[in-house]
């Protein structure tokens, strides 16, 4: 299924089960959204996806991974913004397991850190080819309850990078 390009989409899906290709400029996520393992969502360039009233599921397995890739022919860095989590809004109790984020400017921008309204799960995934893997702003000095276990970044201009105020 491909989502038309040039405008922006709320609340279309809540969940995804199927290979699927975004194209709009940005869709805005205001409920909980949950990607099934073992699903392939691509995105065309210029794509953000932004948590902004619920949280992001994304969950696969060790056999079954999810994929978050560039649908451009010629993939590159930067192809798609990538995830914007605002944990003031909720985004602080999403997850990412087993995913695999290739070809974003940053595959998970984490936003408003200092407010202290949690720290996604990031564990067992693969960043890989993005201009970010995590990029977290705004925060203080440190970041309290984090969960960032067993990933590999690959080829990211930045692995992990923090805003600090």
């Amino acid at each position: 299924y491909v989502c038309p390009r040039g405008q922006t989409y709320r609340n279309h899906l809540s969940k995804l089960s199927v290979a699927y290709v975004w194209s709009v400029n940005a869709v805005d996520l205001d409920a909980d959204f949950i990607v099934d393992p073992g699903t392939t969502l691509r995105m065309a360039p210029g794509v953000e996806i932004r948590a902004r009233n619920g949280k992001i599921s994304a969950a696969g397995t060790v056999s079954d991974s999810i994929f978050f890739i560039s649908d451009s022919p010629v993939p590159g860095a930067s192809d798609w913004l990538g995830f914007s989590v605002d944990t003031w809004y909720g985004g602080g109790k999403s997850i990412f397991k087993y995913c695999r984020f290739s070809n974003a400017s940053k595959a998970i921008y984490i936003e408003d850190v200092r407010n202290n309204f949690g720290f996604p799960v990031i564990e067992r995934s693969t960043f890989d080819g993005n201009r970010a893997g995590i990029w977290i702003y705004p925060t203080e000095t440190s970041v309290k309850d984090s969960y960032l276990q067993q990933n590999v970044f690959l080829n990211n201009i930045y692995n992990i990078f923090m805003e600090i105020l």
